[in-house]
């Protein structure tokens, strides 16, 4: 997979992926687990929480003056670190979806010129068959 269009006098840089194993259903787990975490980053009202904190500074000038703006500049981030979370999860939630169709959409080419697609055991092992000399060829080259 190269990365990048590169300008005249650029180095390519190659990302070479062959060593991940996607398990069914690991994305959709980690989809679900980021989106947790941002729910639970959502969930924390900053503003609300430090509300008090001028009444424990009695006489404090600046805890006046300074603690309401900065709870609202911390929560402001705090607001922008869930969204990325979220966008994240939605992002691994369409790579899996996009990793199931093209499974799929490879199945049925295999399935079509006669050929079966790789089959895994409980071990995790994979037959490739005649799909993985394919395979093979095609990263030869």
């Amino acid at each position: 997979l190269a990365v990048g269009c590169p300008r005249s006098g650029e180095q390519v840089w190659r990302i070479v992926v062959s060593d991940v194993n996607i398990v069914t259903g690991d994305l959709e787990a980690l989809s679900s687990d980021i989106g947790d975490v941002a729910s639970d980053v959502g969930g924390v009202d900053l503003v609300t929480a430090m509300a008090d904190a001028p009444s424990a500074m009695p006489g404090s000038e600046s805890a006046n003056s300074w603690i309401g703006p900065t709870a609202s500049e911390v929560d402001n981030r705090r607001t922008s670190v869930k969204d990325k979370y979220q966008d994240l999860s939605d992002d691994v939630q369409s790579a899996a979806n996009s990793y199931g169709q093209n499974e799929t959409d490879v199945e049925a080419s295999l399935r079509s010129a006669g050929t079966p697609p790789p089959q895994s055991d409980d071990s995790g092992t994979t037959s490739t068959g005649t799909y993985g000399d394919w395979q093979s060829r095609m990263e030869d080259n």
